[in-house]
């Protein structure tokens, strides 16, 4: 039943991202809704994480830079044993002047993680560096983003990092 309620919930914003997006024009302003896939990297070995979501929203404060809010969710099964990591992480975006279809952006985020599985579950510190580009289609229309982050997750005195790509649908927002 989550599984629905959260399937809504995403499609809603991005029902609203679609409507608002003809008078966007040069916002920096958006919202962004897609798959992501987390690799996290434990000693030698690491763990796959394919099955994820990423939805984040960002506030333009100046030309080259925003606010910005992001969720994430990923899922694993291991032997029987749901693995799940959810993220709730802000910070700030740098960005290029969207002076053509195409925005490159680097981000730094803080925040924290909740990791569950085995029928335990414990939240960490977050911090995440990362970055990408957007596509866009038509002036003020929906684009596409694809970006690639390290998040590094801190739990009583231990590291664990990871590599997280993401391909979502972004749509700019007045």
């Amino acid at each position: 039943m989550r599984n629905r309620t959260l399937v809504r919930v995403l499609l809603g914003a991005v029902a609203v991202g679609f409507a608002a997006a003809p008078a966007a024009a040069q916002s920096n302003n958006d919202v962004s809704v897609g798959y992501s896939f987390l690799r996290l990297m434990e000693g030698g070995d690491g763990l796959n994480i394919p099955a994820g979501w990423n939805v984040s929203f960002a506030g333009g404060v100046s030309d080259v830079v925003s606010l910005v809010g992001d969720l994430g969710g990923h899922y694993k099964s291991i032997e029987g044993d749901s693995v799940r990591i959810h993220t709730f992480q802000g910070g700030v975006r740098f960005h290029g002047r969207r002076a053509s279809n195409v925005v490159p952006f680097g981000q730094v985020l803080v925040g924290g993680a909740y990791g569950s599985g085995g029928g335990e579950g414990e939240w960490v510190g977050a911090v995440q560096f990362g970055g990408g580009v957007d596509v866009y289609g038509r002036e003020g229309g929906p684009g596409f983003r694809a970006q690639v982050d390290v998040p590094v997750y801190f739990s009583e005195g231990d590291t664990l990092k990871g590599v997280r790509l993401t391909f979502s649908l972004v749509v700019p927002i007045k």
